[in-house]
């Protein structure tokens, strides 16, 4: 068993949240070490947020010239290579890690920090055991993520699935895909491979696709979806899945109608994920876990002192932009002699899809079950110039405040580029200021931000 140096830190895997720490202890010239068990990266930036955002442009591009005709615009074809799609978002993907793995992981080298490649698992609250290598650390930084859940249905390991990281790379495109799960992964791979041709449907247990947004945009999208193509089956319950001799997939589902079935060529699973911790072994080093995750208290620490843990493996907000501030706040907080508890004030919240879904704040759900008294100002993108000169009319602007001191309790909006509509009203909630600052903005015309005016406006009739 080869030993080494005790580091300050030690963090274990290199996505958002880990490689974000172990930078900011690297510029401060502490001793700290990187475990990572995959890619340097993590799952958004190489099976995650960036593939599939890269895949969700390819199929906008695509979809905006198949209709073109409405501009005026003629091109004598609008088709696409799926080889050469995959091959562009590999390079993409190389392009932001900065070239291969091993030359990721060598910048890191040359800031300061110590790689290690391996699955890391606790031998005690001090330390790691990486293959045959164990070093001790001061203080851990679990960012571990989160991980596929596949859920037990009948035959489905026989038959075989893919998930969001076969995904993001598949040699071939289906012709037929069955999208198992409507949150905001399962939504957005429907209509990523909807619009490069493939007969997609899209099945949920719950009676609405995005069930943590407002009902009636999730709805209002789900319709947007349907025009494309995309067939929706909520309130199903998959029951079981068998391989068929001609290679594709017969799935059955039972919904208020009955037993259904579909044969399909390929199976994504996108029905939910869960902490990755179950490799990490962390009864060797006391840390309390419950329902399969991480106990955390409102600074980020764990059961044990030298404990802390960032990004999605939190299971508040998992998402990059989060994942990033958390890292920040628990590494110094692990430094500090007074810890503070965590913000999750404004954490913002978006579908990338075409239109995109953005919220952040309180539903409208939340406030009525909670008994909040609240007003509702909404402007529809159809009345606004420039989603009218674009041909952009789906969706709306939909503003929640306090009846009498204006403060902003959530923001919805679905629309074109909803999700940097959104940015103004995070500002707004993150500082404090109420929905008569929206108003008394000057946006620039013609912008779809006029319809955050607009809506805020109606707050002073």
């Amino acid at each position: 068993m080869k030993e080494h140096r005790t580091y300050e830190l030690v963090v274990i895997v290199g996505g958002s949240a880990g490689s974000t720490a172990a930078k900011w202890a690297a510029k401060r010239d502490i001793p700290v070490a990187l475990v990572e068990r995959d890619r340097l990266g993590g799952t958004c930036l190489n099976y995650g947020c960036d593939p599939t955002k890269a895949l969700l442009h390819a199929a906008g591009i695509l979809h905006a010239a198949k209709r073109a005709d409405s501009f005026g615009l003629r091109f004598p074809e609008a088709g696409f290579d799926w080889s050469a799609v995959v091959g562009h978002v590999r390079d993409l993907i190389a392009g932001i890690r900065g070239g291969t793995p091993e030359q990721a992981a060598e910048r890191q080298q040359r800031r300061g920090i110590d790689v290690f490649r391996g699955e890391a698992s606790f031998v005690s609250p001090r330390e790691v055991r990486i293959d045959d290598t164990t070093i001790a650390g001061e203080r851990f930084l679990i960012a571990t993520g989160f991980e596929p859940v596949i859920p037990p249905i009948d035959g489905i390991e026989q038959a075989g699935y893919i998930t969001n990281r076969e995904a993001v790379t598949l040699e071939r495109l289906p012709r037929t895909l069955a999208v198992v799960g409507a949150g905001p992964v399962g939504v957005e791979f429907a209509q990523v491979f909807s619009r490069f041709g493939a007969r997609v449907t899209l099945f949920d247990m719950n009676d609405r696709i995005l069930f943590k947004d407002e009902a009636d945009l999730a709805n209002e999208l789900a319709e947007c979806l349907q025009g494309e193509g995309v067939q929706i089956r909520c309130g199903s319950q998959i029951k079981r899945v068998a391989k068929q001799d001609s290679g594709d997939k017969q799935l059955v589902w039972k919904d208020s109608d009955g037993e259904h079935s579909i044969d399909v060529e390929e199976i994504l699973i996108a029905s939910g994920r869960k902490p990755a911790i179950e490799a990490l072994q962390l009864e060797n080093a006391g840390v309390e876990t419950k329902d399969g995750a991480l106990v955390l208290d409102e600074t980020l620490r764990s059961s044990v002192p030298s404990i802390w843990a960032a990004g999605d493996i939190t299971r508040r907000f998992p998402f990059t932009h989060v994942a990033s501030v958390q890292a920040v706040h628990a590494v110094r907080n692990a430094f500090s002699e007074v810890p503070e508890a965590f913000d999750y004030l404004a954490m913002p919240w978006v579908t990338y899809t075409d239109p995109a879904l953005a919220h952040v704040g309180a539903t409208t759900h939340q406030l009525e079950s909670n008994g909040r008294t609240f007003e509702t100002f909404e402007m529809a993108l159809s009345n606004i110039p420039r989603n009218v000169i674009t041909a952009k009319r789906a969706g709306r602007v939909r503003l929640l405040a306090e009846p009498d001191s204006g403060r902003l309790l959530g923001g919805h909006i679905l629309g074109a580029g909803a999700d940097e509509l959104l940015a103004p009203v995070i500002l707004a909630m993150r500082h404090g200021l109420p929905v008569q600052a929206l108003a008394d903005t000057v946006f620039p015309y013609p912008t779809s931000s006029a319809a955050l005016q607009f809506a805020a406006k109606q707050f002073f009739k």
